[in-house]
C-alpha cells in the first residue's frame, strides 16, 4: 500500500493520475454515479486538495496500475459528508477536530473484490482505515455509507454512531455515521478478512503522521480548497 499526500505527491504523479482514472472507471462507468467531475475521464472532486491523504493499493503484477484506494480528509476543513450530505445530519452534530477524519472514495477493482487474507483488497482497505486512525490517535472516522453496509458492520461488532436517519438516494438508502477507532475495531476487521498482521508498513505510518502534522500546522494556515492534483 502507498500513502500519497501533499508532501509526497510529486513522487507519484503517474500512480496518482491512475488513481483518478480508476475512480472514474469505478464510480462513473461501473456504478453510474452522476454529477462527478470528468477531467479526461478522471474523477477529481473539490476534496482532492492538499489536505487529502490517499491510501492506494497498486497491482502486484503491475505497480503502476491501481486496484484499490480510499481517501481521508480532516474535519477541520469541509468534507464530503459535511458539504454534500448535510441533510443526513439531523440527530447529532458532526465532530470537528484533530481526532476525526472523513473517509470517502473507497474503490476496489472488479477483478479483486474477492479473496481472503492479504489477497483481499477490500480487506486491506478496511484494516487500513483503523490502522490509519490508530496511528494518529483518532477517536472516530466519519463517512456516508449504504444502510445495508452499516447493518453488516454492526453485525460484525463495530461501534457505529449515526448522525441522522437513513434517507433514500436514488436506488440506495444511505446515512452519515461515525465509526469508532479502537484496537477492538481493528481486531474485528482483521478477523472478518482473515488478516493477522498490519497492512500498513512503518513507512506508511510515518507518511501518514507527517501528512497529518503538516495539515494541522502549516496546511491550515494556507487553506486552498481547489484540487491541487488535477491533470489536464
Amino acid at each position: 500500500m502507498i500513502v500519497i499526500s501533499h508532501l509526497n505527491a510529486e513522487q507519484y504523479p503517474d500512480l496518482l493520475d491512475d488513481m483518478f482514472r480508476f475512480r472514474y472507471r469505478v464510480f462513473v462507468e461501473q456504478l453510474g454515479w452522476k454529477g462527478l467531475g470528468n477531467r479526461a475521464k478522471r474523477e477529481i472532486d473539490q476534496f482532492d486538495t492538499e489536505f487529502a491523504i490517499h491510501l492506494v493499493v497498486p497491482s502486484p503484477d503491475d505497480p503502476g496500475r491501481v486496484i484499490g484506494c480510499t481517501r481521508f480528509v480532516p474535519t477541520m476543513v469541509g468534507t464530503l459528508t459535511s458539504e454534500y450530505f448535510p441533510h443526513l445530519i439531523n440527530l447529532l452534530d458532526l465532530p470537528v477536530g484533530e481526532r476525526f477524519y472523513d473517509n470517502s472514495r473507497r474503490a476496489v477493482s472488479e477483478d479483486h473484490r474477492g479473496g481472503r487474507g492479504r489477497e483481499s483488497v477490500g480487506g486491506q482497505l478496511s484494516c487500513a482505515v483503523f490502522e490509519f486512525g490508530l496511528a494518529l490517535g483518532l477517536q472516530g472516522i466519519t463517512a456516508v455509507m449504504d444502510l445495508d453496509y452499516v447493518v453488516t458492520l454492526l453485525s460484525q461488532g463495530l461501534h457505529i454512531k449515526p448522525f441522522g436517519h437513513p434517507k433514500k438516494d436514488g436506488n440506495d438508502t444511505i446515512m452519515a455515521v461515525e465509526i469508532e477507532v479502537s484496537e477492538s475495531s481493528l481486531s474485528v476487521a482483521r478477523k472478518v478478512y482473515d488478516i493477522d498482521e498490519p497492512v500498513l508498513t512503518p513507512e506508511n505510518v510515518r507518511d501518514i503522521r507527517e501528512a497529518h502534522h503538516w495539515i494541522h500546522t502549516t496546511g491550515l494556515h494556507s487553506i486552498d480548497k481547489e484540487p491541487s492534483y488535477a491533470t489536464n
